[in-house]
């Protein structure tokens, strides 16, 4: 502890020698400033004549801005912004060498001039402002600013400081070789100035990424300050112990300073986006400066001069605005191509949200608004009537020969559905092996008929994927009366399909209130259910949910079973819409979740790997249930599970109207659990959905995936949804991942998560710990 605090207040120690020091930095900048500012005055006006004098703040400048530049060095922590405040000490070192070479220049020609520049100073001179340019051009940059462009800004420029240069300077070029006693100066300035004028345009046209902005802009400073302060030897003509370095020379160096001193200053500073304009400004104050110099003198002696300058400085602002519009065009093709191909996903999306994208029938969504669209008079003689089918067995041939047959059957189910009904009906898939047809017929003999003509199209068997298939249909029909809606007469259409699943199937019922006292009957089975609780026949199975580029389970999701005293395995299609029916979800829910809590606290005491999260389905009545929150709060508290380990998992149409469900979900989320979208694209796709349900995780569906490996729609819509959800900050979870194909198909178009039977099918919790200790510690989602 005493060492702790030793070490604290050595830091503190050296924060405050630090800020000591900076403050003594930037008083020795101003304090030497000032100094050269009440020399140069005072040497105007004549109150002191020696130039030695004038001197000493340039080099008491220059030590302070190498000095600078080298601490700048070794605190900036990216190489290239350490190379380039190298490089600027350095500039800083040769520049304050010239000055201590101009210093004996001065003494040399005493008193008849001080102006007099030696070969040995220009030499220091030119390096210094060589070794600046090199360091500015070096230096990367975040925005690519094009090489014609900064050219052509360059050059705009550099012909409009050329006229005022040679218009207020070197026309009098008489007067610079009566100041420096030689013309190499005039031409060695001319050079300078050029170069200060490229290093000016690239500083302030570029965004560099190693070098904090504002010292750019202190940069910036310097080289424009200088190159004008070295063009006004000719007005010194007249005060011989005056020379331009005088305050060229301590401008340069003391914003240099500065800037290294600001380098320094900002490097603990997280890095901001500076906001610059998207047009150069550099032209436009280019030609209005040049069109006021030939308005002021145009038509004197060197008006031609001024002419012939202004006219090329306007083309190459031509020139300019020509290759700025070209790369506008690029742009706008390039917006316009993507535009085009938004526009064809936004088509294949509200395609998709209206129709079963396996066989192209409407879906449910649009099947209930065809259902509120019926309130009208029917047809003379005719009453319109809704039929539901169910495809009998369709789970047993889905787990013995896989998904890809159990969807071509749907497919092969689909036509002649569609066939049967008429081009007046409308038939529909509402989801998995159902499906419903609106259709208007002559009363209850009608709908017999055309059942019995759709039953008989199944007598054939089907081939799919080299399999015969012989399926039979269970249907169940509903009358639509103007009195009920749409939930109304899917639930006794519902009513009377299950009536007739559970007389054996293949056969059709209509409804009747006689099927609504076979509710009793639920009521019986629902009280069995309710006694597994405590009978202990309902388990959870977990499939885990893999990173696919390293096939490690990341998460699993939790699955409930009914084990039957006496009947056996109890498939989850069967009781799970029962306890919906009979009101047992919401405690059956709660047992789910704390069981699955409870194990994630098994797997984390046990030795080796744990899953890092765990999914539990949440039902539509769940979400509609206003105790569902403080239900959940007290289970995970209860068990200690954080939430952020807990995943809840519900299908689109639980979302879809929005109120309550929506409410639970964004109160869940605020406490920290994850929220995903099971099955997208199976329900009321929409994608208003994936802006409004407070969802982190969407998991695409499995005929999705099956579809990803074929070239088309499937495959661009999986692609697309990958780049929507991420777009939005979710993770994307592929379902029903079966072959290596999709895999490496998902992977390309960006997928990183897959869940399905080629990782693993449904397993216990103790082969979850298996799977887990043999694998490397999984990676988080």
């Amino acid at each position: 502890m005493k060492s702790l605090n030793c070490r604290s207040n050595r830091e503190v120690h050296m924060q405050r020698f630090g800020s000591v020091t900076e403050r003594l930095f930037r008083s020795s900048i101003v304090a030497l400033i000032l100094a050269t500012v009440i020399w140069v005055c005072g040497a105007v006006i004549r109150w002191w004549t020696h130039p030695l004098i004038g001197w000493l703040p340039a080099v008491g400048l220059g030590v302070l801005a190498t000095l600078a530049c080298s601490t700048a060095a070794r605190q900036v922590p990216q190489a290239d912004g350490r190379r380039f405040w190298a490089r600027a000490g350095l500039a800083a070192g040769l520049l304050t060498m010239a000055a201590v070479s101009n210093t004996f220049d001065s003494a040399s020609r005493w008193p008849v001039t001080a102006q007099y520049i030696s070969v040995r100073t220009m030499a220091l001179y030119v390096a210094a402002v060589l070794v600046m340019q090199v360091a500015l051009l070096c230096l990367p940059t975040s925005r690519r600013q094009g090489r014609v462009k900064l050219a052509l800004d360059s050059s705009v420029v550099i012909v409009t400081v050329a006229m005022f240069a040679w218009h207020f300077s070197f026309r009098h070029g008489d007067q610079w070789h009566a100041v420096t006693g030689s013309w190499v100066a005039m031409a060695a300035v001319a050079v300078l100035g050029i170069v200060c004028i490229v290093a000016v345009v690239k500083v302030t046209t570029m965004q560099a990424i190693a070098v904090a902005p504002s010292a750019m802009r202190l940069l910036a400073v310097a080289a424009g300050g200088s190159g004008i302060a070295g063009a006004a030897a000719p007005l010194l003509v007249d005060h011989r112990h005056i020379s331009d370095g005088h305050f060229a020379v301590p401008v340069a160096l003391a914003f240099i300073g500065l800037a290294a001193d600001q380098q320094r200053r900002t490097r603990d500073q997280p890095a901001t986006a500076v906001r610059r304009r998207r047009w150069s400004v550099w032209p436009y104050l280019a030609v209005s400066a040049a069109n006021s110099l030939l308005l002021i003198d145009g038509s004197g002696p060197h008006g031609r001069f001024l002419i012939a300058s202004s006219v090329a400085l306007t083309s190459l602002v031509v020139v300019r605005q020509i290759v700025a519009l070209t790369d506008n065009g690029r742009l706008l093709d390039t917006v316009a191509a993507h535009a085009q191909e938004l526009r064809q996903a936004r088509d294949q999306m509200a395609e998709q949200a209206s129709h079963d994208h396996l066989t192209g029938l409407p879906n449910r969504r649009l099947l209930y608004q065809l259902l509120d669209g019926t309130d009208g008079p029917s047809p003379a003689g005719l009453s319109r009537h809704l039929l539901l089918l169910d495809l009998d067995g369709f789970k047993n041939i889905n787990d013995s020969l896989g998904h890809h047959v159990g969807d071509g059957l749907l497919c092969a189910v689909a036509d002649p559905l569609r066939t049967t009904a008429g081009p007046d009906a409308v038939t529909a898939r509402l989801g998995g092996d159902e499906f419903a047809i609106v259709v208007a017929c002559p009363g209850d003999t009608g709908v017999e008929l055309l059942v019995a003509r759709v039953l008989d199209a199944f007598t054939v068997p089907l081939e799919v994927s080299g399999n015969e298939l012989l399926i039979s249909t269970s249907a169940g029909a509903a009358l639509l009366e103007p009195a009920i809606d749409a939930a109304e007469a899917m639930r006794r259409a519902d009513v009377a399909l299950y009536a007739a699943k559970r007389d054996g199937g293949r056969k059709f019922v209509p409804y009747s209130q006689e099927l609504d006292q076979r509710a009793d009957e639920d009521a019986r089975l629902g009280a069995q259910l309710r006694q597994a609780l405590g009978r202990d026949e309902l388990r959870l199975v977990y499939q885990p949910v893999v990173d696919m580029e390293d096939n490690r389970i990341v998460a699993v999701e939790a699955l409930l079973r009914w084990h039957h005293h006496d009947i056996g395995m109890v498939s989850p299609a069967l009781f799970v819409p029962l306890a919906e029916r009979v009101g047992l979800i919401g405690v059956i829910g709660a047992w789910v979740l704390r069981e699955a809590c409870e194990q994630m606290v098994r797997w984390d005491r046990s030795p080796g790997d744990a899953p890092q999260r765990v999914s539990v389905n949440v039902s539509t009545r769940q979400l509609s249930d206003p105790a569902l929150v403080a239900t959940v709060a007290e289970i995970v508290r209860e068990t200690g599970v954080e939430p952020s380990r807990i995943a809840l998992e519900v299908t689109e149409t639980a979302v879809f109207e929005g109120g309550v469900a929506v409410d639970n979900l964004q109160s869940l989320r605020d406490m920290g659990f994850l929220i995903a979208l099971d099955d997208f694209g199976t329900g009321h796709s929409s994608l208003s959905l994936l802006r409004t349900c407070p969802a982190d995780i969407v998991k695409i569906d499995k005929s999705f995936v099956d579809g990803v490996t074929v070239p088309g729609a499937h495959q661009v819509i999986t692609v697309t949804l990958f780049q929507l959800t991420t777009g939005l900050g979710m993770s994307a979870i592929a379902e029903g991942v079966e072959t290596v194909e999709q895999q490496r198909e998902l992977q390309r178009a960006g997928y990183r998560f897959g869940q399905g039977f080629l990782f693993s099918r449904p397993v216990s919790a103790d082969d979850v710990a298996v799977l887990m200790n043999r694998q490397p510690a999984a990676t988080g989602v």
